[in-house]
């Protein structure tokens, strides 16, 4: 992928709009470090193929529609590496590169476990995954996370992504929980940042069960794009919190696979947006047998000038019968110029399923501030509380107390101070 003839820089992104991040991203591919393991080598490689058709997403994009990305393509960046930074190590549990864990676990070790987090599944979406195949192709060696086989960890496992600004900022990990095991996550990410794309996998095993808290909390200029899937084996449990409050523009597009019989997953999400900020979330979870069950609920709180978008689609195919799916996404509007776009969508292929749907939004009661600020309270801590009262739900389902602990403390500070306009 190394050149600096015109040829192959114009070749990539042929049909996008000269753009100062256009030109950068071109220049980053074309410098991209080859990859170092030979497992990776095809993925990236294929990867960088397929960015010679692809075009950055647009307004006309059916899935980038509602979000802006002028303030992404104003920004010239060079391509650097983001680095996950484990918070102490914790017994069985296991950090390094991928092509450090396939030296020592093995070949066939490393082809299972691109397996289980289906590296192989088609770049068939048109432009909507651009920037997750742009990071595979700028990725020379991926980080993975796995738990030993059978461990229960009791501590929470924390990892914060590291990167510099004014450079278009990449990585990937692998996280894998093989079956009977048992642990709880944090992953902290867009800080100290000018442009981040992220990709995180997570493959649980048969029976395993993890609590996996997601954390976005960008600088207030920066764009932060991410990738998360989860894939859920027989038995296996998995509760995913996302938690947004950062970034000029923040997109998390979330895959979640049941992939077997007895599989679970429980999404919950909270995103507060000011200021001009775009927060927006896609999720797509797949009931690929049954029975299957899945529950998945979002909050988001909007002030000022700020947009947020969910679209939230559930697929149960013809194989899935027995499956139970809910949806949910409910906001709160506290300025008369802030926005909301919402879609939750359900795709059935099977008559013997339950599902459910829907969206709300509602701006704050007058009368509720009016009983708070006859009770002593200031009009800012009035809406603070309301604020709080709405959010801080979504954070009581956790399970692990100091998972729960951390996510209340960063969401509390973050909903200080939220400006608030009559209906």
């Amino acid at each position: 992928m190394t050149g600096s003839s015109s040829a192959p820089l114009a070749g990539f992104f042929p049909k996008s709009v000269e753009t100062p991040f256009v030109v950068s991203a071109r220049l980053a591919l074309a410098n991209a470090e080859p990859a170092v393991c030979a497992l990776w080598e095809p993925y990236q490689q294929r990867a960088a193929a397929v960015l010679l058709e692809k075009s950055i997403p647009t307004g006309r994009t059916e899935e980038w529609q509602y979000v802006s990305l002028v303030p992404l393509h104003e920004k010239k960046v060079v391509g650097a590496e983001a680095r996950p930074v484990l918070a102490r190590e914790i017994p069985h549990v296991n950090f390094c590169r991928l092509s450090e864990a396939v030296a020592g676990r093995g070949e066939a070790w490393g082809r299972e476990l691109m397996a289980r987090h289906v590296m192989d599944r088609s770049f068939a979406d048109g432009d909507a995954a651009t920037f997750k195949i742009l990071n595979r192709a700028l990725t020379s060696d991926p980080w993975v996370l796995w738990i030993d086989s059978g461990a229960q960890v009791s501590d929470v496992i924390e990892v914060s992504w590291k990167a510099c600004a004014g450079v278009l900022a990449h990585g990937m990990l692998l996280i894998d929980l093989p079956s009977q095991c048992k642990a709880d996550l944090i992953e902290r990410y867009g800080a100290g940042c000018d442009a981040l794309i992220v990709e995180t996998t997570l493959a649980l095993g048969k029976n395993a069960h993890c609590e996996y808290m997601r954390i976005q909390d960008g600088d207030a200029s920066s764009v932060v794009l991410t990738a998360p899937s989860v894939n859920v084996a027989r038995d296996a449990h998995c509760r995913l919190v996302q938690v947004s409050t950062g970034a000029r523009v923040g997109r998390e597009d979330l895959l979640v696979e049941l992939i077997a019989e007895g599989a679970e997953a429980h999404l919950d999400g909270v995103y507060v947006a000011r200021g001009q900020q775009t927060l927006d979330h896609h999720t797509a979870i797949r009931h690929c047998v049954g029975p299957t069950v899945s529950r998945q609920i979002y909050k988001g709180i909007l002030s000022e000038e700020s947009r947020g978008v969910f679209n939230g689609r559930v697929e149960i195919v013809r194989d899935a019968s027995g499956s139970n799916s809910s949806q949910i996404n409910k906001n709160l509007m506290l300025s008369r110029k802030a926005e909301i776009d919402t879609k939750p969508e359900l795709r059935i292929d099977n008559d013997d399923v339950k599902a459910a749907h829907g969206a709300t939004i509602g701006r704050l009661d007058p009368e509720h501030v009016f009983y708070l600020r006859s009770r002593g309270l200031s009009e800012g801590l009035a809406v603070d509380l309301l604020s709080r009262g709405f959010a801080l739900d979504v954070l009581e389902r956790v399970v692990s107390p100091e998972l729960r602990r951390q996510g209340q403390e960063f969401l509390s500070a973050k909903l200080t101070g939220l400006s608030w306009e009559m209906a």
